[in-house]
């Protein structure tokens, strides 16, 4: 895992280096000098952690607190939203 995250760094340094020195960037890094374009990334993407994170800690939580199979943790998302959404 420290391996992977370091992978990751590593990657996203080479990205920004490339990214400052072409013509046309796909990012341009002028509009991270925008506070509050800095601000709505960093919420946007603490809410995508908590998003796409929040599946994988109730799995979990079903498994070893409610003593469910990984079955049975996997499918109650969906019957949560089947009562949901009961259409």
């Amino acid at each position: 895992m420290i391996v992977s995250l370091l992978v990751a760094v590593l990657a996203f340094v080479v990205f920004l280096t490339a990214q400052a020195r072409v013509a046309h960037p796909m990012v341009p890094l002028s509009l991270f000098r925008s506070r509050t374009v800095v601000i709505a990334t960093g919420i946007g993407f603490a809410f995508m952690v908590g998003f796409y994170g929040l599946p994988f800690v109730f799995s979990l939580d079903f498994q070893q607190q409610h003593g469910l199979s990984a079955l049975g943790a996997g499918t109650q998302p969906v019957r949560v939203v089947r009562h949901a959404n009961p259409t």
